[in-house]
């Protein structure tokens, strides 16, 4: 019986690894069909230069990275692009998704325009609904259909601030959510900062910037992937696989989106008036959910890494950094008055400091210096390894590798006496 035990389990594992194969072989191949040689790209990149002096040919940046064959993470992009790129029939495009470059709006307006259902907004989905709403991806196409939309599709790509990306990620992700500071934010303090006290390893709360630039440094130093959050955005665009037609910065969104989306005959003008209203909305509404979300879950309120009051404090500070609730702002309310808030009355006390924040000019000239304070405590080397690491991404997107205003000490400005990154306040 043992025996035949035996004998079963090998045929198992052999079947197991011959499935696992043949996967790797089709994603591969198709893959490789999946080229559009730069011979059939026609019009020209459309890509805003508010921000430079001169106008920037980012076609001729790929074309000569490229040629140098410049990246080695041909296996992690090939299988995540399949995933990121998003067919839309009605228009005949492609777009490549890339997380904090506008994916979560993305998304709610592809499916926008791309539903049979009547839908009055993007906005109507939260920012939590975004990332489940059906969209058809290359991954789902034939190797027939896959060559039909390469020759007959236009592909699109927005691209942002290497340096912002990542701290809007670290914020997003390390820095707010709980469910990160269990597993990945302890692995980022224990590989990172080795010296760190126990229970900065045990919850994982309390992990910075540079933890974060330290291990995404080694992680890619050492050939490994990680979250797509954090990995450069050309690991999952494949820009010298895939010739973009048109290609957006984040930094100009409004610009760029109107007339990439005009070219693409695609209805627009509505959504972008309603952007930043909408944006506001959203990240208020997702701190409300959340936290109401997590008021209730005795599981996770019994951990003694998590507190309630603690994390909506962490949450208003989220805000704080984003610009949507001013720094004089301080969250007053008592762990007791939060349970008893429904979320209409949460949601009253947010918007409540958030109109209140805009109004105040002083309020408006502190929103970059979240970003600043961040990024200054980052020691010399590890920036200079960031530098090193974003050189590429940078070259191809026309961004500066090394900005002034973080690596020029000369250029660099104070932040204020408010601490934003203090753990021991949050």
């Amino acid at each position: 019986m043992f025996t035949k035990f035996i004998r079963n389990k090998k045929i198992i594992l052999i079947g197991l690894a011959t499935y696992v194969f043949a996967a790797l072989y089709l994603s591969e191949k198709i893959f490789v069909i999946f080229r559009r040689p730069s011979v059939e790209v026609k019009s020209s990149l459309v890509v805003s230069d508010e921000s430079t002096p001169t106008p920037i040919d980012i076609k001729e940046n790929i074309q000569r990275l490229c040629s140098k064959n410049f990246s080695h993470y041909n296996g992690y992009r090939n299988n995540t692009y399949l995933n990121s790129a998003v067919v839309i029939h009605k228009y005949k495009f492609v777009i490549c998704l890339t997380p904090k470059s506008g994916c979560s709006f993305f998304k709610r307006f592809l499916y926008y325009i791309s539903s049979h259902k009547s839908i009055s907004s993007p906005f109507i989905y939260s920012l939590g609904a975004a990332h489940g709403l059906p969209l058809n991806t290359t991954k789902m196409l034939t190797e027939k259909q896959l060559e039909k939309v390469q020759g007959e599709y236009k592909f699109v790509l927005f691209v942002r601030d290497p340096y912002k990306r990542l701290f809007s990620s670290y914020v997003d992700k390390v820095f707010s959510r709980y469910d990160y500071w269990s597993g990945f934010s302890r692995k980022l303090i224990k590989e990172s900062r080795p010296s760190a006290p126990d229970k900065s390893k045990k919850c994982g709360t309390d992990a910075t910037l540079t933890d974060l630039i330290r291990y995404l440094v080694s992680q890619i130093s050492e050939g490994k992937s990680m979250d797509s959050h954090f990995m450069p955005t050309h690991f999952i665009t494949n820009p010298c696989s895939v010739k973009y037609d048109f290609i957006g910065k984040l930094e100009n969104f409004k610009t760029d989106a109107a007339t990439i989306f005009s070219k693409l005959h695609v209805e627009y003008q509505s959504i972008l008036d309603e952007i930043d209203s909408g944006t506001i909305k959203d990240e208020l509404e997702d701190v409300v959910n959340i936290v109401s979300g997590l008021k209730n879950n005795k599981k996770l309120n019994k951990n003694p890494c998590f507190d309630i009051h603690n994390f909506t404090r962490r949450m208003w500070r989220k805000l704080q950094i984003k610009g949507l609730i001013c720094y004089k702002f301080n969250l007053t309310i008592t762990k007791e008055e939060l349970l008893s808030l429904n979320k209409t009355q949460f949601l009253s006390i947010l918007t409540k400091y958030s109109n209140n924040s805009f109004s105040d000019p002083d309020c408006h000239k502190t929103r970059k210096f979240p970003f600043l304070e961040a990024y200054y405590s980052v020691p010399k080397k590890d920036l200079e390894d960031l530098a090193k690491l974003f050189s590429s991404e940078c070259e191809l997107w026309d961004y500066p590798i090394k900005p002034d205003i973080i690596f020029d000490p000369d250029k660099r400005i104070s932040t204020g006496p408010f601490t934003y990154f203090n753990f021991d306040d949050v």
